[in-house]
């Protein structure tokens, strides 16, 4: 399977070195942001700078747009805003602190608009605590508005609670169009509130959370066990599917259910602890790649790829029997849990998402960028640590082969 699907490298070392940064697509262009360029513990100097690259429907030059006004920030997580065609940018390490601050990118005036960073602004947040290492997942929201899902480390390891630490980020994005003659920002500041969601989520950092239904998504790694669990939501935080599907993993979903592999079995699988890791959503299951396990003796990333799928843990049935039904992976995953069988009747089945191997990968980096086009559906991957943790400069392409 590595030779079917890989990342084809389009701009080899002509792009910024840095890793724990944070991006996203909006419009035809990559922005990426912060991050740090030296991974080793004794420097973890944030950075400022913000780049763009045209990635769409031709392959750009690098261009840096850094502004006296950019925030020094490194491991945060950012969402683009369509309709407004904004970059939000939550949480992160500022150098000195963890924030749950929010600061927004107008990638149409190529202007930073005033943080959320406090009250009464910003509210909700435990006093004292901040996000790094988090995961942020777009929910459905209308206009100005914005709205995600948070899931995560708040806190020092001495406050971390074992479980929950998910919270729901709503707010509206204020200022834009209240600019005057000079081009200075109006007094209109955008606010933000932060709401705990309950959730039994183990406690994790550096993992991914990818939505799989409106209200189910998949949180994977940033553990050394329990490589994957479902999250449900309630009724009123409506998760965004749509936008970060990639048509390249889709198309090889759709060759992977039609062989007869096994999923990767449950002795092995409480061992696998990766972190920093890419998960990109295909509609029907999610790809995982890259990453770092928690074993300090071993200085590279990851090589192993999986691909997570819904699976029927019944012993006389599974999707994989004989002539699988793509259709029917469809069906479950949106959680039905009743399986025609071929004499017409019914089979109620256990079914629950499982990882499968698709073996090793050329391309190893951990704590990259990796942001989906929702417009082409691409899916790219940009800088990260590479062998003997040493940043990385290259952009990447998903592609899968026919």
């Amino acid at each position: 399977w590595s030779e079917f699907v890989r990342w084809e490298v389009v701009d080899a070392n002509v792009g910024p070195a840095v890793a724990y940064h944070a991006g996203a697509v909006i419009g035809d262009y990559l922005f990426i942001h912060g991050g740090l360029s030296d991974a080793s513990e004794k420097s973890q100097v944030c950075r400022n700078s913000l780049y763009k690259i045209q990635v769409s429907p031709l392959i750009g030059q690098w261009t840096e747009i850094t502004s006296v006004d950019s925030p020094f920030l490194s491991q945060h997580q950012c969402i683009p805003h369509y309709s407004s065609g904004c970059l939000c940018f939550v949480g992160g390490w500022t150098g000195k602190a963890r924030s749950a601050g929010v600061h927004i990118f107008d990638t149409d005036s190529g202007r930073w608009l005033p943080p959320a960073l406090q009250e009464p602004h910003l509210k909700g947040f435990p006093k004292g605590s901040g996000l790094s290492g988090h995961s942020l997942v777009p929910m459905v929201a209308q206009g100005n508005q914005v709205a995600a899902l948070v899931i995560g480390r708040e806190g020092s390891l001495r406050t971390q609670r074992r479980h929950g630490n998910s919270y729901v980020l709503r707010g509206r994005i204020n200022g834009i169009l209240n600019q005057n003659e000079s081009g200075d920002l109006g007094s209109s500041q955008s606010s933000f509130v932060y709401s705990e969601m309950t959730s039994t989520t183990a406690s994790r950092s550096y993992h991914t959370t990818i939505p799989v239904a409106a209200h189910e998504a998949l949180t994977i790694g940033g553990r050394s066990r329990s490589f994957l669990e479902t999250v449900t939501t309630p009724n009123e935080v409506v998760l965004d599917v749509e936008s970060g599907r990639c048509k390249a993993v889709a198309h090889l979903i759709e060759r992977f259910v039609k062989t007869a592999s096994p999923p990767v079995a449950g002795t092995r699988l409480n061992q696998i602890g990766i972190r920093g890791h890419y998960a990109i959503s295909g509609g029907q299951g999610v790809l995982i790649g890259g990453g770092e396990g928690f074993n300090a003796l071993r200085r590279d990333p990851e090589g192993e790829a999986f691909i997570c799928l819904p699976f029927a843990s019944n012993s006389v049935f599974s999707i994989y029997d004989e002539k699988p039904n793509f259709l029917l992976v469809q069906c479950l995953l949106e959680s039905c849990n009743l399986v025609p069988l071929r004499n017409g009747g019914m089979l109620e089945v256990d079914v629950s998402i499982h990882p499968f191997s698709l073996g090793k990968t050329k391309d190893r980096r951990c704590y990259a960028v990796c942001a989906v086009n929702a417009t082409d559906g691409t899916a790219w991957l940009q800088g990260g640590l590479g062998r003997h943790k040493k940043p990385l400069r290259s952009l990447a392409r998903l592609i899968c082969s026919d």
